[in-house]
């Protein structure tokens, strides 16, 4: 429905409000052509109107009063409901805080339509819901606030049967390859692909489909990638593209336009590249009466040993004990030959196989054999001595000849004959800079057969001094507590934790180090003992204890991108969540101390230097919640920098030794930091000698005159590599000394202060001139009456109460300043005596030439002769 009516607003005559004023109205249209005209009186039912331009002439006859209203009608029809079909969000990466999804807006549906600018064009609200109820969204626009979880959304708008999906990642997002394998084969059958995969709350994992999806290989960039038919980057594994190598490569994908980088590693095998190694090979002749065991594993690449697990196959030997990748020869084998063969298959790589054969035979109480004598022990300190050993023959081998050999090891030996009983003797001298294992053999040869027994010893360095090195650290990030010893080497050392105080804090321990995974409080005291033992071949050698107590605060886990001590308008400034083994709210910054120009926002997710920053000093603080609710933070304190557009005259006042107020002008860029080079002062109108230059900063002198000047400043200005020349020209009103706060009035007819500088100067000239010609009038009077040698003294008596206190403060500067003046005065002589030989020499150059009177010939001689008769006649 559309009403008209009539307003009665006039103070001076009240109408009541239930006074009717009936308003009559005509409705015209400009466009489209050929509506009637329709009249209604106070309203019209919307149904009689049509889409176009109307033209609403409404009046009152009672009151004589109309009034025009323009007025564009549009049709439901003329309208349509649109929505982005997907959206995608990386929480933390941006400072906005709404987006537009869907919109209801005008269609071209009709000529008519086209002629209005589309800025003008009018827009429907829309009702849209997010299915799960997690989202805030208004009228088509999504508000995403520091609640808001990650995670994949529909937006439908039920009316008008649109919509759009969300997706929201955050720091929990992660890179994945599919199929899920440890590795991948080269010119295998399966090829990885790759995908985003987030974490919500509740520790449950999707897949997020980005369609800008792009990835690379770090380790190989020239290798390209492709898309599959889930429009996901696939990786074709050809043998000659990576050489036929096995090698473990870094993946990098990005999208999101960038915001959203992750990385993992991939293990590539070679099916050429894979071998396998049964521990315990060596182990060829196997008596009855002994129990041995064999152990198959991948030996080549190394990386892939505690991947995939080989096994033996049967037939197995009759009466072994087997289990998956390990063989046991009990006792009482059957004798004979036997073999034992482990096999890899699976995993996309071709069946490889490894057979090993050994032989059962019997217990011999009278077989040939060597016998040594063993150490007391087995371990040895850098700094011990090992003592001999010796190896002789048994049974039916007493002449035969026995020989040491070193099979590995630096130590050096001597292997020399007994000569008390067959046999050998092995002396080993002390090598201080060799540790870990050394082993010698005792041989002997008879019958084409080779008879050996093995001796082993080990060598280590340290007194097994114990350190613990300490850390603070946030909960469920990974940093520990780490033993130090001096006990080298390393694989011998055995390290036992024991947790004495936990506050309820659950630790877990990983050989020389202990981390901290969760507590409820924002620090605890802990109390640990680490315990490190050296143990070879099952004995224990050497132990010892040490017992920390520290205190484990919440430290923030958060670095900014990029951290820098001085930042410029062309930076961005984030904060992002570096590590977290659960879930932590999205990282935003507040800034706590700015200069008082500057102007900051509630908080920021993404910090745009180029809006508002002033040039000075700032401290912004990074805040997030972890996993137990805790909020934590971190500070950065920097410099920003701003560009000098120009320079500032800055006008002060100070105070010269003698106790005299004089003003001081600064040229000072306006930029940060104000680093000046060099400046450089002129008076462009007035007196020079008013103002005298200190450094780079100019002073008035005490001569100074009251009046207008205009002063410029040139100046040198650095901004980081840059040097820019700047200047500036100001007005500058300097004021008599010792005046307060009077205003200056003129000192006689002669001189009027309003007047410029130099009229003012010349007349305090005049005034000097005066002085000096009435002092030396009296002193020429003063010396004819009073006798040679004797004093005079000449004074002169000013009555200065004709005088103004402004004029007669300035009469006094001058008597004060009298050799200043004095000065000044010589300065002007000087220069008009330069002026006036310029002048003359000058004329004389253009002197018009004059043709030079020559005498006769003779003439001199003439006017000797005449010169000597009158001589005579005298």
């Amino acid at each position: 429905m559309v009403h008209a009516k009539l307003n009665w607003n006039c103070p001076a005559d009240k109408v009541p409000t239930f006074a009717g004023f009936p308003v009559e109205c005509n409705v015209t249209y400009q466009w489209p052509d050929g509506v009637k005209r329709i009249t209604f009186v106070d309203r019209l039912a919307i149904s009689q109107l049509q889409p176009g331009f109307a033209r609403f002439s409404c009046f009152n006859k009672d009151s004589h009063y109309s009034q025009l209203f323009d007025r564009k009608i549009y049709n439901l029809e003329d309208f349509h409901t649109e929505c982005v079909p997907s959206a995608f969000f990386v929480l933390g990466h941006t400072n906005r805080s709404s987006y537009r999804l869907c919109f209801r807006e005008l269609n071209r549906t009709e000529p008519w339509i086209s002629l209005i600018p589309e800025q003008d064009w009018p827009t429907q609200s829309i009702d849209c819901t997010e299915t799960k109820k997690m989202l805030k969204i208004e009228n088509g626009y999504l508000h995403l606030t520091n609640d808001t979880q990650a995670g994949q959304y529909q937006v439908v708008c039920t009316e008008f049967g649109v919509g759009t999906q969300i997706t929201i990642v955050d720091s929990t997002v992660q890179l994945v390859a599919f199929p899920k394998q440890n590795f991948f084969v080269l010119d295998g059958s399966v090829q990885p692909s790759f995908a985003f995969q987030s974490t919500d709350r509740s520790m449950k994992t999707q897949l997020i489909d980005t369609p800008d999806m792009t990835c690379n290989l770090t380790t190989a960039p020239q290798i390209r990638f492709t898309m599959n038919e889930a429009e996901q980057p696939t990786l074709e594994l050809d043998s000659t593209a990576f050489e036929s190598k096995s090698a473990v490569h870094v993946v990098q994908c990005q999208a999101l336009r960038g915001e959203l980088v992750r990385s993992m590693s991939l293990n590539l095998v070679a099916k050429n590249d894979v071998e396998l190694v049964i521990i315990g090979s060596n182990h060829t002749i196997h008596h009855q009466d002994e129990a041995f065991a064999y152990y198959c594993q991948v030996n080549k690449p190394k990386w892939m040993t505690k991947m995939v697990r080989p096994n033996f196959i049967p037939p197995y030997p009759a009466g072994v004990l087997h289990y998956e990748n390990r063989v046991l020869l009990p006792l009482r084998m059957p004798l004979g030959q036997h073999q034992v063969t482990c096999s890899l298959t699976g995993y996309g790589l071709s069946e490889l196989k490894i057979t090993m054969q050994f032989t059962v035979v019997p217990r011999d109480g009278q077989r040939k054999e060597l016998s040594t004598s063993t150490l007391s022990r087995l371990l040895f300190s850098t700094e011990e001595s090992i003592p001999s050993a010796s190896c002789g023959p048994s049974g039916n081998m007493e002449h035969a000849k026995v020989v040491w050999r070193r099979i590995h090891g630096d130590d050096l030996y001597i292997s020399k004959l007994d000569t008390t009983a067959s046999g050998s003797i092995l002396f080993i001298r002390r090598n201080i800079f060799h540790l870990g294992p050394s082993s010698f053999v005792c041989q002997v040869v008879e019958n084409d057969k080779c008879y050996s027994k093995l001796l082993i010893y080990y060598r280590y360095g340290g007194k097994n001094h114990l350190t613990i090195r300490e850390k603070i650290r946030t909960q469920f990030f990974r940093t520990y507590l780490t033993c130090e010893t001096d006990l080298t080497p390393t694989e011998l050392n055995r390290y036992t934790w024991t947790v004495l105080l936990n506050s309820g804090v659950r630790w877990e321990t990983e050989s020389d180090q202990i981390k901290m995974f969760g507590s409820p409080q924002l620090f605890v005291r802990s109390y640990q003992r680490c315990q490190v033992d050296q143990l070879y071949l099952g004995q224990i050698y050497t132990t010892n204890s040490t017992v920390i107590f520290s205190e484990i605060h919440h430290r923030s886990e958060v670095e900014f991108l990029p951290e820098l001590p001085v930042y410029k308008s062309s930076l961005l400034l984030r904060c992002r969540v570096t590590e977290s083994d659960r879930y932590t709210s999205s990282p935003y910054m507040i800034f706590t101390q700015y200069p008082p120009e500057f102007r900051p926002l509630m908080f920021y997710r993404t910090v745009d230097f180029s809006h508002g920053f002033v040039g000075g000093s700032y401290t912004v603080t990074c805040y997030y919640i972890n996993s137990n609710l805790i909020l934590l933070s971190r500070k950065l304190e920097f410099l920003f920098h701003e560009n000098p557009t120009a320079v500032i005259m800055q006008k002060t006042f100070d105070y010269t030794a003698d106790g005299q107020k004089r003003m001081k002008l600064k040229c000072v860029p306006n930029g940060y930091p104000p680093l000046v080079l060099d400046a450089n002062w002129t008076v462009l109108r007035g007196s020079s000698f008013s103002f005298d230059q200190e450094g780079q900063e100019f002073y008035t002198t005490k001569f100074a005159l009251q009046g207008v000047y205009m002063v410029r400043c040139t100046v040198l200005v650095v901004f980081g590599d840059n040097v820019i020349r700047m200047n500036t020209t100001q007005r500058v009103v300097v004021e008599a000394r010792d005046a307060g706060d009077m205003k200056p009035a003129g000192c006689s007819s002669n001189i009027q202060f309003r007047h410029s500088i130099g009229i003012s100067v010349m007349c305090w000239m005049l005034m000097y001139l005066n002085i000096c010609t009435h002092l030396f009038k009296l002193a020429g009077q003063t010396a004819r009456k009073t006798k040679k040698r004797q004093v005079s003294l000449g004074f002169v008596t000013y009555d200065t109460r004709i005088l103004d206190r402004h004029c007669a403060s300035q009469f006094r500067a001058v008597i004060r300043n009298f050799d200043t003046i004095q000065q000044i005065t010589r300065q002007l002589i000087m220069h008009r005596q330069k002026a006036r030989s310029a002048n003359t020499r000058r004329a004389e150059r253009i002197k018009p030439h004059v043709t030079q009177y020559r005498r006769k010939p003779g003439w001199n001689e003439r006017h000797k002769g005449i010169k000597s008769v009158a001589r005579m006649s005298q």
